[in-house]
């Protein structure tokens, strides 16, 4: 008999205990909004958990490269061999020696964890569970998961997520290590790894999990980019995150990564505007063309389209030569140094220069030491 209703009406955690007391087999398919689940069922334990908009296999794969487990070049070629041969993809990645027969399974296990636990946090939803005799899964790298742990685990989580998000607000913040972090050492380390009697450095021993996802905080990964890389499961790398800032050893940094739908949604405004300025460029690049060197339209501006490279670079050159000098006189009237006859001050219309004695040139003077040389240096045309 099926066993069909809304989560409002029966809690997940009562539908799984119910499974679970009667060892049901079967599937049982969940929906929110656009998001679906199906979590397969043996004899009232836990056998499988996929999401519609994440493929299992696609999923697994993705999670090993993203975990450095394997490269996208070794997914690439187990993907291919897999559409030949119709075997599940981790068993095609066991068989090439690409992963072990234990990283598979922890592989899975966390997949199908990770997505049953999600469900916790579902409030509004539809359910539906269909009695199977028989329901197919990989026997031979998932161990079944009983239902009562979920329970215990999950209602756990449930009461703890609030507390976490209160630190973890954005799951694209970054976080940096502190200088507390430095001190940190791995509660497992060996007596080997311990500093020694004469270092400065205090040791603060911390428990595994937490001095693993320390190691993956780098300043520039966001909280999901962890969480992705992590062998642990969301909850226990965002717990472990929370517990870590909370002990002093990381900080929000003031970057937050912007999330894919951040990107599509930038992609998408800038499609509304690229018609309009690829016109714009388009105009600006005729007007260039038009107004270009070996253009028509050239021949009837000279003065913008001819230039004679060798009179701008003289006067370049003069310009240097005229300013080096400038400087050099009023360092000697700064230094009253007149070992060469000093300059006199002359005016021509508002402008006024100084009249070096050796070199006989017209060099512009600074406006704040006519002002102040005004009363002091008499003017001679």
């Amino acid at each position: 008999m099926a066993l069909e209703g809304t989560l409002k009406d029966f809690s997940l955690a009562d539908i799984f205990q119910l499974i679970g007391i009667q060892k049901k087999t079967g599937m049982l398919v969940l929906r929110e909004g656009e998001e679906l689940v199906r979590v397969t069922f043996q004899n009232g334990t836990i056998v499988g958990a996929e999401k519609e908009s994440e493929q299992t296999e696609s999923r697994l794969g993705h999670v090993l490269v993203k975990r450095g487990v394997i490269s996208q070049e070794q997914l690439n070629r187990a993907l291919e061999t897999q559409s030949e041969s119709l075997q599940r993809l981790g068993q095609v990645l066991v068989e090439n020696g690409f992963i072990g027969s234990a990283d598979l399974k922890e592989a899975l296990r966390n997949q199908v964890l990770q997505i049953v636990y999600s469900l916790f946090r579902w409030k509004n939803g539809h359910y539906h569970f269909s009695p199977r005799e028989v329901v197919d899964f990989d026997r031979d790298n998932i161990e079944p998961i009983s239902t009562e742990s979920i329970l215990m685990e999950g209602l756990r989580m449930l009461d703890e997520w609030p507390l976490i998000e209160r630190v973890i607000t954005d799951p694209y913040v970054v976080f940096r290590r502190t200088d507390k972090a430095i001190k940190v050492r791995d509660s497992f380390s060996s007596s080997f790894d311990e500093p020694g009697l004469g270092s400065e450095i205090e040791s603060i021993s911390l428990p595994h999990d937490q001095v693993y996802v320390l190691n993956l905080v780098d300043g520039v990964s966001s909280v999901k980019e962890i969480s992705d890389k992590s062998k642990l499961i969301e909850f226990e790398t965002f717990r472990n995150l929370y517990d870590l800032h909370e002990g002093g050893f990381i900080e929000k940094t003031e970057y937050t990564v912007p999330a894919v739908s951040d990107y599509f949604r930038y992609t998408e405004e800038r499609k509304e505007y690229s018609t309009p300025v690829a016109i714009l460029v388009g105009i600006l690049f005729l007007i260039g063309f038009l107004f270009s060197f070996h253009s028509p339209v050239s021949r009837l501006f000279p003065a913008y389209s001819r230039i004679d490279r060798q009179s701008d670079v003289e006067k370049l050159n003069e310009f240097g030569r005229l300013e080096k000098m400038r400087v050099g006189e009023l360092h000697r009237i700064i230094k009253s140094d007149f070992s060469v006859r000093p300059g006199s001050m002359i005016t021509v219309g508002e402008d006024r220069y100084m009249l070096p004695g050796k070199y006989g040139l017209r060099i512009p003077f600074s406006i704040q030491w006519q002002k102040a040389l005004n009363d002091e240096i008499p003017e001679t045309n």
